[in-house]
Order: structure tokens, then sequence, then C-alpha cells
């Protein structure tokens, strides 16, 4: 009768942990998604602005965008190799932006900030996940020591230099997330 007990509760504790996994792969991929959105929301906004005179002929261009927008964000799009999935509604978007009265107002386009978001797609948030498997394996084997590689990591992280930088990129996605918030408030509420 113990040992039932016994291997019902280490089945019950796999699937507690398969269902932990699971949520922590799904807030992952939750934040992957709100990352592109940014991304699409600089590159679509930041090319509305640049199409915007700064004097002269804002509201015929206003109208322009507006009645054009499909093609300004295929173009956009291809410009910037983007997801077709992760554009967002042209004829939505062009319902939000008509409570803009003045496209220079969106933030320029930042490649730096461009690149900081695909490396962090592509490359830090991987390195995170597979550092915390190798953290949750060697916590399960019952060996978890001081890892390393992941104490460098903190350390990086609290330097005061890549703090610097890691500020000036998080004010910078605060702004566009702004403008991202007004735009789709629905997508964004967490």
């Amino acid at each position: 009768m113990n040992i039932l007990c016994i291997v019902r509760s280490r089945t019950d504790i796999f699937d507690f942990l398969f269902f932990i996994r699971c949520a922590a792969e799904r807030k992952v991929n939750n934040m992957v998604n709100r990352i592109r959105l940014v991304k699409v929301h600089i590159c679509v906004l930041g090319t509305i602005r640049k199409m915007t005179p700064s004097l002269f002929g804002k509201t015929k261009s206003r109208e322009h965008i507006l009645n054009n927008l499909h093609t300004i964000m295929e173009n956009v799009r291809v410009q910037f190799d983007l997801s077709k999935g992760d554009m967002p509604d042209a004829a939505e978007f062009a319902r939000c932006l008509r409570n803009f009265s003045d496209f220079s107002v969106f933030p320029s386009i930042d490649n730096e900030l461009i690149r900081c978001l695909d490396m962090l797609i592509e490359k830090e948030i991987p390195e995170i996940i597979n550092d915390a498997e190798v953290v949750a394996s060697e916590a399960r084997m019952g060996r978890y020591k001081n890892n390393t590689k992941i104490a460098n990591k903190v350390a990086a992280t609290l330097d005061g230099s890549h703090q610097s930088r890691k500020d000036q990129r998080d004010m910078k996605i605060q702004q566009q997330s702004e403008v991202s918030k007004h735009l789709y408030p629905k997508y964004l509420d967490t």
C-alpha cells in the first residue's frame, strides 16, 4: 500500500513539474510575441513619421498615409524582414492612427533598438532558457552547485557600463511601448 502511494506521489510530482515547465514556456512565448509586436510598431510608426513632412502638407500627407496604409505596411514588412503574422490589421491600425492629428510625434526608427530586440529574441532569451534548463536538471539530479557561467552573466548584468546601456534601451522600449499602448491597448493588456 505504501509503495502504491509513493508511486502515485512521484507521478503527481512529475506531472506538476511538467505543468510548471509548460507555464514557463508559455510566458516566454508571450514575451517574445510582445517583443516582436514592439519591433513591428517601431518599424511601422517610424516609417510613417519619415513619410510625414515637417512643415507643410501634413494633412494631405496624413490622408495619403491612412488611405494607403496596407501598401505602406507591406513595404515595411519587406524592408525590415518582418513576419506577415506579426503585422497588425491595416484597417484597425488606420482606425487607431486617426486619433493622431500629427504623425511627426511618432518616434523615428532606431536601428540600434531594433538590433537589440533581434539579439534579445535570437540570442539572449534562448541562452537564459538553456541556463534555466541546466540549473533545473542539476537540481533534479541533486548536484546543483554554483554555476560559474550563470554567476558570470549575473555579474556582467550588474556591471555599471552594461547597466547604463540597458537603462537607455529600456527607456527607448518604454517610449515605443507608450505609443503602442495607445494604438493597440487590447493586445498589450496584461
